[in-house]
């Protein structure tokens, strides 16, 4: 009856996540905001069904109450999250704040199922960090000085790198960060924050051809330290920010072609440079055929 039980939940949960994916395409053949509004707390009931399923499966399985506590605290987090990013930032785009809260929701199931311990961290963590992201725009919005320290982010944002290939450790094949007094530091993850701050100064300051050059020339120093360190993932996440941002700041669909080629290009370099590249591409063609020689 449980294995039923499991099964039926699964399928539902997947059918829910089909209906939440079209309806965040179809919101944008709406425009009367009332069918908008509809669309999104549907997204909405459907994120709290799933994550209640999840969770009730969770609790058949195992009948350790600390679960249904852990789900509670989840439910009150994300409907506040919902809740006051509507109230404090009217304007504010809702599918974005669904969509994370979606993709949160679907992070706490899987941690939950894995490790209690580690899902009540998590949720801490996650926790701090959006009451965080509720008060950042207020700062940059009072802090007219920001957009001041072009230079000071992009200094940060190289040396940082920069120190992890000279003292970073390997893991998984790539120079991630270091350890100071036991604890774990990855300077990529606040990199990636001090360089959306540059590239905003930056474009900010001028889009004229020559200062996007200075600019990209000093976001591919970013990537090329990344890619030095074997922190391929970091890299792309940078490369496809600046990307996105240039094409913001520019309106210029021709340099986001250019920006494709030389990441398809870069990445097929990449493909043959890196074992632990070529290792993961083979196990995205054939899971199951390296699953024991670095596949895991």
């Amino acid at each position: 009856m449980g294995n039923i039980i499991v099964q039926l939940s699964k399928y539902l949960m997947i059918l829910m996540i089909t209906v939440y994916t079209y309806l965040c395409f179809s919101i944008f053949g709406y425009y009367d905001p009332d069918k908008k509004k509809r669309c999104l707390r549907k997204q909405n009931v459907l994120m709290f069904v799933m994550h209640l399923t999840a969770f009730l499966v969770m609790y058949l399985e195992k009948k350790d109450t600390k679960i249904l506590a852990l789900y509670l605290m989840q439910v009150t987090l994300l409907g506040g999250t919902i809740l006051l990013y509507s109230f404090i930032y009217p304007k504010v785009s809702r599918l974005v704040v669904n969509n994370m809260c979606m993709l949160l929701s679907i992070g706490f199931i899987m941690i939950t199922r894995l490790n209690y311990d580690k899902a009540a961290k998590q949720y801490l963590i996650a926790a701090a960090g959006i009451v965080l992201c509720l008060v950042i725009p207020i700062i940059i919005r009072k802090a007219r000085f920001l957009p001041e320290w072009r230079i000071l982010y992009g200094i940060i944002g190289i040396v940082s790198l920069a120190v992890v290939v000279v003292v970073g450790k390997v893991s998984y094949g790539a120079m991630l960060g270091f350890t100071v007094a036991g604890i774990n530091i990855q300077p990529s993850e606040l990199v990636k924050i001090v360089f959306v701050f540059f590239v905003a100064s930056s474009f900010k300051r001028s889009t004229e051809f020559k200062d996007i050059v200075v600019t990209t020339a000093v976001a591919a120093f970013h990537v090329l330290i990344l890619v030095a360190s074997k922190d391929l993932g970091a890299a792309l996440i940078i490369f496809v920010v600046y990307l996105v941002m240039l094409y913001v700041a520019t309106h210029q669909p021709l340099y986001i072609l250019a920006g494709l080629g030389a990441g398809s290009a870069g990445a097929v370099v990449a493909y043959h440079l890196f074992t632990h590249v070529k290792t993961r591409v083979n196990v995205w063609r054939d899971p199951f055929g390296t699953y024991d020689k670095g596949g895991y």
